[in-house]
């Protein structure tokens, strides 16, 4: 019986497994009751072959014999760590330690049982019991890199190699050197995986030389992801002998798909011919690093299901299981619960793995995923993809995809250490645990730089989607990014920009106000303030920008802006302070034509007309300096190059995106100046752009062209002077509807109405409720609707009447003479144009003064000056009417009173600034509306003295009065 187990355990010490065990089953064929050491050694027999169960079972038959065989215990620790059963290998380790005579083997292997565990600190407790010997240090090198620390790792190795060759330390100096990034190094030792895990390929390896014709194998090994991270590789192999490439059958048509001119098969399929063989593992070590992605090409199908949110993102949680520890370990290290992934606004996720149990709110690809062609299909189709270190992270880099990869605190070796990048992949985010375990610091470090890149594609995609007018979806890809991204300003500007658009003005003040408080830039704050601007919050605005200034001293942006405000508040010194601070900063045409309209407010013409002229040296095709300039001449009274200016306008505008405005603008002030020239039917035209000037509402529709109607509503527009300027063609139309109706406004509804009642025309005020299935036309188009022209012009007056009894109602006191005054334009005395109009009481004081037997009336509304005053008894213009009816003329600046007392047919003279309103016409002294009217020009800009001179001289020589009257 001894003889056969002798010869057995020498058959064993010598590798011989199958004479081993054949002599071992003889040998118990013999005996009932084999001692424990035979036991012992079909146990270490079954160990060589890797049937653990076999060897636990035998273990366990040796210590049932002899229960203090130390080296069974340890056998059978290391066994049963080997299938998992790590509480029972700890018991049996430490058993083996307790009854050996030396327990370094065993300290050694129960710090390998705590490593597997991740048990880091007792695996270092243990190792330290292990003794000072290659077999500790090798396990310190591991134990190193397993903490993270390649450098300290590489001491160990070589400390081993120092005593003798060793593959498995060559191949741990190897990952510690290519965890390091030192290439050259890490791939000169790293062939030594073959001698330490066995070389299944016979044949020479290739080494780098010409093919020659010979045919070279090239074969795939450890995992899908390092294959598909290596494949990049096989490109730049030789071309000159055939080439075939091994792989795993779930590769094949992905790699044959992406090397058409390489022979592909599964490794299923029996081995062909060949001469030389080489892993996709060692081509690095020839070829270095090469990061171009993408390298691999894939199917068109399938696709994936229909998008239910903007963005499409994969994931993977875990990495795939495997039985044995080593790898299990590596399994638990990479893997993470699912629910540690953050939800993601805008986001449908979709799961990336065949196994998992992935959460419901996750797309399941799983049964799509039938190999990588198809998964590279699916990929393909996302916006990004996060997972953990598993295969898909080498699909999506060699795919060129975005990817975040969530890292175990001692990552992989390709991974290198601590970066946030890799080498292998551009377009690859690593995310690593700050400390062992901690995925929640990796999650962290995901959503820092997975969010902004989910934040900027939805701010992309928003408005792709405004800009097809999808104003609902780009709205909720920018409230999606801006909840993933919620301090990123750009994104709240952006979507302010969208609704400004939309007219939600106040909506985009909103999102303005969070960017400018996130990041306050100067565009920020020139929307925002802008915005307020529009809105009537001037004075929020100022404060805004004043706030924006005192942060960014240094925009010429902010300061133009305010520039405009303080224009439309006819503040010209503070315009021109900020123009000039703008110019100062950055002498760009704006600025220039900012400071050209703060000195035309401050009737400075010519400095203005420089600025502008300037404005246009700097860009000829500025739109609101060349505007501007054409005004300058309007006010010089140069109508020619006023009108060729305007006309300049027009075409910059035409070609300009965005100027409907400044379009508008320029075709009205052409009008008006051709409506002066007297060119009506040019001007008739021109002036229906004046509904396409800002703060314009648009006419009410249908409008009438002039057919016979059932129902025609005229509507009253701008001033009290325009309608009263042109009601005078109400009764032009009557013959053409059966029913005619005026809508003005309430002051002047009841003269109007005494005026036109007789002729069967209605007068409404603006608040009355419209006759049904009614047509309309504002008034001032009836003119270009009758193509009124200077001779056509119905000039007889009076075309207004007022009734006896309201002229009863208001009775004057007897006077040889009674004459009206009115000095002031308008209630808007505040504008530029208004002043211009008004004179002021005091340049009338010495008409009055010149004139001491005629009897002055004031009609100035809210007017003080030494005279009765009759406007503070006027209800309406019927009361106005009434007194005028009972004077004997009236001096007026231009005013709706001059209209008035013109369509009375009442001796007026109107006093007119330098460059009048277009009415007036250019320099006759009569109107040919009103045949009554003497019109009294200012020679020069503000000169009243001389148009007041000319008044006294005509009242005195129209009422034959002489010097002393």
């Amino acid at each position: 019986m001894s003889e056969w187990f002798a010869l057995a355990e020498r058959h064993l010490q010598v590798g011989d497994w199958a004479l081993a065990e054949e002599v071992f089953a003889r040998g118990l064929e013999t005996t009932s009751s084999p001692p424990a050491a035979v036991w012992y050694n079909l146990g270490l027999l079954r160990a060589q072959q890797e049937d653990w169960p076999g060897a636990i079972a035998h273990y366990q038959q040796a210590l049932a014999a002899r229960p203090d065989l130390a080296p069974a215990w340890l056998g059978l620790g290391i066994a049963q760590t080997s299938v998992g059963d790590f509480p029972a290998a700890k018991t049996a380790l430490q058993r083996a330690i307790a009854v050996a005579a030396d327990p370094a083997d065993g300290w050694l292997s129960l710090g390998n049982l705590y490593y597997l565990q991740e048990r880091l600190a007792e695996a270092r407790a243990a190792l330290a019991q292990a003794g000072d010997r290659p077999a500790a240090w090798l396990n310190w090198g591991n134990l190193c890199l397993a903490e993270n620390n390649p450098q300290e790792a590489l001491v160990w190795f070589e400390r081993v190699l120092v005593q003798a060759p060793n593959p498995d330390a060559q191949l741990g100096r190897a990952i510690a050197h290519l965890t390091l990034g030192n290439f050259a190094q890490g791939w000169a030792d790293f062939g030594a995986r073959w001698a330490a895990r066995g070389c299944p390929y016979a044949g020479p390896r290739w080494e780098g030389q010409p093919l020659a014709g010979q045919t070279l194998l090239v074969v795939c090994e450890q995992g899908f992801g390092d294959s598909l991270q290596f494949v990049r590789y096989v490109r730049y192999l030789p071309t000159d002998g055939p080439r075939v490439l091994r792989c795993p059958e779930p590769l094949r048509r992905l790699f044959a798909l992406t090397l058409p001119e390489v022979t592909v098969i599964a490794e299923t399929e029996p081995l062909p011919p060949y001469d030389c063989w080489v892993s996709l593992m060692d081509l690095p070590r020839w070829f270095g690093v090469k990061a171009e992605v993408p390298y691999v090409h894939f199917p068109a199908e399938p696709a994936l299901p229909p998008r239910v949110a903007p963005l499409r993102v994969g994931v993977v949680a875990t990495s795939g299981w495997r039985v044995e520890p080593y790898a299990q370990r590596q399994q638990r290290l990479k893997s993470l619960p699912w629910e540690m992934l953050p939800s993601l606004p805008g986001v449908q996720g979709y799961a990336l793995q065949k196994e998992g149990n992935a959460p419901p709110e996750l797309v399941d690809l799983a049964p799509l995923l039938t190999d990588f062609a198809a998964t590279a299909a699916l990929v393909s189709q996302l916006d990004a993809v996060v997972t953990v270190d598993t295969a898909i992270a080498h699909l999506a880099g060699a795919l060129g995809k975005p990817v975040w990869i969530l890292l175990p605190f001692a990552a992989d070796w390709r991974w290198l250490l601590d970066r946030p990048d890799s080498v292998w992949y551009p377009t690859a985010t690593l995310c690593r645990q700050p400390a062992p375990g901690d995925w929640a610091g990796a999650i962290a470090a995901l959503q820092t730089s997975l969010y902004p890149y989910l934040a900027q594609r939805l701010d992309a995609q928003a408005q792709r989607a405004w800009g097809q007018g999808n104003a609902t979806g780009a709205f909720a890809r920018w409230k999606a990014a801006v909840q993933l991204e919620p301090k990123a300003a750009y994104l709240r500007f952006n979507w302010g920009l969208a609704l400004q658009k939309t007219d939600n003005r106040w909506g985009a003040i909103a999102l303005y106000r969070d960017a400018w408080r996130l990041a306050p830039t100067p565009a920020t704050a020139a929307n925002g303030g802008t915005l307020l601007h529009q809105l009537g919050q001037s004075r929020a605005a100022i404060a805004l920008y004043q706030e924006a200034l005192a942060r960014c001293p240094h925009s010429d942006l902010l300061h133009r802006n305010l520039a405009h405000i303080y224009l439309d508040q006819f503040a010209a010194p503070k315009a021109e302070t900020h123009a000039r601070a703008a110019i100062a900063l950055h002498p760009t045409a704006a600025a220039w034509s900012a400071l050209g309209s703060a000195l035309g407010q401050q009737q400075r013409i010519e400095e203005a007309k420089a600025a502008f002229e300037q404005a246009l040296t700097l860009d000829s095709h500025h739109l609101e300096a060349q505007l501007n300039l054409g005004c300058v001449y309007q006010e010089q009274k140069d109508l020619a190059a006023a009108i060729a200016a305007f006309r300049r306008s027009i075409d910059l505008a035409t070609q300009q995106p965005n100027t409907g405005p400044v379009l508008a603008k320029a075709h009205f002030h052409l009008a008006c100046l051709l409506l002066a020239a007297g060119r009506y039917q040019e001007g008739w035209e021109a002036y229906e752009w004046r509904w396409q000037l800002p703060g314009m509402a648009a006419p009410p529709t249908p409008q009438w062209q002039g057919e016979p109607v059932e129902r025609l509503v005229v509507w009253g527009e701008q001033g009290f002077g325009d309608v009263l300027q042109f009601v005078r063609f109400v009764p032009r139309v009557r013959s053409r509807c059966r029913e005619l109706y005026l809508v003005c406004r309430p002051p002047l509804q009841s003269l109007l109405q005494d005026s036109l009642a007789e002729m069967g025309i209605s007068v409404l005020p603006w608040s009355s409720p419209l006759p049904a299935a009614a047509v309309h036309i504002p008034l001032l188009s009836l003119p270009r609707l009758l193509q009124t022209n200077l001779n056509t012009l119905p000039a007889d007056v009076p075309y207004l009447r007022v009734p006896p009894a309201a002229i009863a109602a208001h009775p004057l006191p007897p006077a040889p003479l009674r004459i009206g005054l009115v000095w002031e334009s308008g209630a808007h005395s505040l504008q530029t144009f208004q002043q211009e109009k008004s004179c002021g009481w005091a340049p009338l004081a010495p008409l009055v003064a010149a004139l001491p037997h005629i009897q002055f009336y004031s009609l100035q509304q809210n007017g003080t000056a030494p005279l009765p005053n009759l406007a503070a008894h006027c209800q309406d213009f019927r009361d106005t009417a009434a007194y005028l009816m009972q004077l004997d003329g009236l001096i007026t600046v231009d005013t709706a009173a001059a209209h008035l007392a013109g369509a009375l047919a009442k001796p007026t003279w109107v006093l007119l600034p330098y460059a009048a309103d277009w009415r007036w016409g250019s320099d006759r002294p009569d109107s040919p509306w009103y045949r009554t009217v003497h019109l009294l020009r200012q020679p020069r800009r503000g000169d009243w003295e001389t148009p007041m001179q000319e008044a006294i001289a005509q009242v005195r020589e129209f009422y034959g009065r002489g010097q002393g009257t």
